[in-house]
């Protein structure tokens, strides 16, 4: 049951537009006015919203300058707009610290029941070209390969494969990491304690493939994140590949110059 009262479809929430020739814009003071009417709580996640016909009726402008305001929103995430209904408005993004070298087990906790973790792959074998760089190995090595599907409250949120020597982990494939944090097992059994990494960070709509792993629609944006993680003297311990959904999450970091 939606949480919005009819009359804000009325356009009870909007303020007349200030039209003097030195105001902002029409469509970014229509976008303005959404967004207060949002943080104002007249519209909820998951709403469905005034249509662009709606919205040109209530403001008195076209639906072209509606569309500029709406096609703004709809990139920054804040509405959802699907072929043959309404728009609706997106659930607030979360804030999250993945690309940290803590581990997401930090950000999330393994005994909330919302949360889970699906082990794709643990297993050994020959590293390609790029990984055996990567971690200073020699050509065909042995690594092993961890893949995982991360879920909470029913959303896959993460996936993500990792490459590591395997001379320098033996026994790692008895862990489970379903259930157990890769860095504290590295932190508590190896003795082995990941300082720096480095990489490329790239922006990804879903294809069918990806649609598929996340079960999303395509089209949904994913972060994208290839890095080769290493110890304080410089020596690479594993090289991961890591989505995530850029519809669900924000990436919070920190940054600081060196003296």
């Amino acid at each position: 049951m939606l949480k919005t009262n009819k009359k804000n479809h009325k356009g009870d929430w909007f303020v007349i537009l200030n039209q003097q020739p030195q105001s902002a814009p029409l469509y970014r003071q229509i976008k303005s006015q959404i967004l207060t009417a949002i943080e104002n709580k007249i519209f909820f996640p998951d709403d469905t919203f005034p249509s662009e016909v709606e919205l040109a009726k209530i403001t008195g402008v076209t639906r072209a300058t509606v569309r500029q305001a709406t096609n703004e929103l709809v990139a920054e995430g804040v509405l959802i707009r699907e072929k043959g209904k309404r728009p609706r408005l997106a659930k607030p993004k979360k804030a999250a610290n993945f690309l940290e070298l803590a581990g997401i087990s930090k950000y999330i906790d393994h005994n909330d029941s919302g949360y889970s973790c699906e082990v794709l792959l643990a297993e050994f074998e020959k590293a390609g070209a790029q990984v055996t760089r990567s971690l200073k190995m020699r050509k065909n090595s042995l690594v092993f390969v961890l893949e995982r599907l991360r879920s909470t409250e029913g959303i896959i949120f993460g996936w993500e494969k990792t490459w590591m020597n395997k001379n320098l982990f033996a026994g790692i494939e008895r862990h489970d990491f379903s259930s157990e944090s890769l860095y504290s097992v590295l932190k508590h059994d190896y003795g082995i304690m990941p300082s720096y990494s480095e990489g490329v960070i790239d922006v990804l709509v879903a294809d069918s493939t990806y649609a598929k792993l996340f079960k999303i629609k395509e089209g949904v944006p994913l972060l994208s994140v290839h890095r080769t993680v290493s110890t304080n003297d410089g020596r690479p311990i594993q090289v991961n590949h890591e989505i995530y959904r850029g519809d669900y999450y924000s990436f919070a970091f920190k940054a600081s110059s060196k003296a």
